[in-house]
């Protein structure tokens, strides 16, 4: 509501002095440091938004937009951008719901991605964003995919009925957070995959079809406060992965509790049961395992398939009944009152 700006300038773009843009059709926003208000649900057959400036606020005021199912087009598209805001808006029926290509320090709250024919929100080479209160369901691939980006953290996820992951992690991506996610009926639960020094705490991951958490190739992962129950395979899977570190672990109702093809994890303070095999090795050394329950398996508590598992160890850790496939593997198993055993 100023009357009198001054602006010292060495070259002219648009600018904007704070007011409100009110918003009721799709288009591009193209002010710098704007904040851009939707005053309805709008449809179209395209992209919705296209950010092309920076400092840039899309309010969608608890509106929805909506698309046609269209290939590359997109909920909200921001390109090369930085210190994006997009919030209070709902995305239905688009490629992507939001797509981020090298875009950075930005958030993204009360967002919530529905009916793509892609991924709900794909971040692509993209660093240092905050998504947080954000719901997926029902998209063709991933709830949430991040590839090839660092540094973003992910808080009060809620990813139902995707058909490919609820969060994924791909391609040499590190150092993501990922807090108090509740990621079911997916394909997977969470996925990380090709990418080292993800943290999590506080995971919810039941009746995915396949996997609750997926670790491929993935390394110096932290785990913390994970309740994986009822999936299809697997609750927890550690593929080709190594020096991992999992914290207060329950999985139950799988085919699978844990499944490791991997060596040098660390396992603490886990519970698994009420699965066809409670902890299952196909192959894997140097493991360890420490505080845990492993009982009331349909098959085999402790189950390994192959001899190559030199190395891990057992301790404290109680179970009902094993199984070894073949003869040379050596593991070790101590208890903390009596010594190793």
């Amino acid at each position: 509501n100023a009357t009198n700006v001054t602006f010292s300038v060495t070259g002219w773009t648009n600018y904007s002095i704070g007011e409100n843009n009110l918003l009721t059709s799709c288009g591009t926003l193209g002010v710098a440091g704007a904040i851009y208000v939707l005053q309805n649900d709008v449809s179209t057959t395209g992209t919705c938004f296209t950010i092309t400036e920076d400092n840039v606020t899309l309010d969608g005021n608890g509106y929805e937009i909506t698309g046609d199912d269209g290939d590359n087009d997109f909920g909200i598209f921001a390109g090369g951008r930085k210190n994006i805001t997009i919030k209070n808006l709902t995305a239905i029926n688009f490629s992507e719901g939001i797509f981020f290509f090298e875009t950075n320090e930005s958030l993204v709250v009360d967002f919530t991605a529905k009916d793509s024919n892609g991924s709900g929100i794909i971040i692509w080479r993209s660093h240092s964003n905050l998504l947080q209160n954000i719901t997926t369901f029902s998209n063709v691939q991933d709830g949430i995919q991040i590839s090839e980006s660092s540094y973003n953290y992910l808080i009060s996820i809620n990813a139902t009925y995707n058909m490919g992951s609820g969060v994924s992690v791909y391609l040499f991506s590190y150092l993501n957070t990922l807090s108090d996610v509740s990621s079911n009926y997916n394909q997977k639960g969470v996925a990380i995959v090709s990418s080292n020094n993800t943290f999590f705490e506080n995971l919810v991951v039941r009746n995915n079809s396949n996997f609750g958490v997926e670790l491929f190739e993935s390394n110096y992962a932290q785990l913390s406060n994970v309740a994986a129950n009822d999936n299809g395979v697997s609750g927890i899977i550690l593929d080709n992965s190594q020096n991992n570190n999992l914290i207060d672990i329950i999985t139950n109702g799988a085919v699978y509790g844990i499944y490791l093809r991997s060596d040098k994890n660390s396992i603490y303070n886990f519970t698994s049961e009420n699965n066809t095999y409670g902890l299952y090795f196909e192959s894997g050394a140097d493991n360890l395992f420490v505080d845990g329950k492993v009982f009331n398996s349909s098959l085999h508590d402790l189950f390994f398939e192959t001899v190559n598992i030199n190395g891990s160890t057992f301790v404290d850790t109680y179970v009902e009944n094993y199984s070894f496939t073949g003869a040379g593997g050596t593991i070790i198993v101590k208890n903390s009152k009596f010594g190793e055993i």
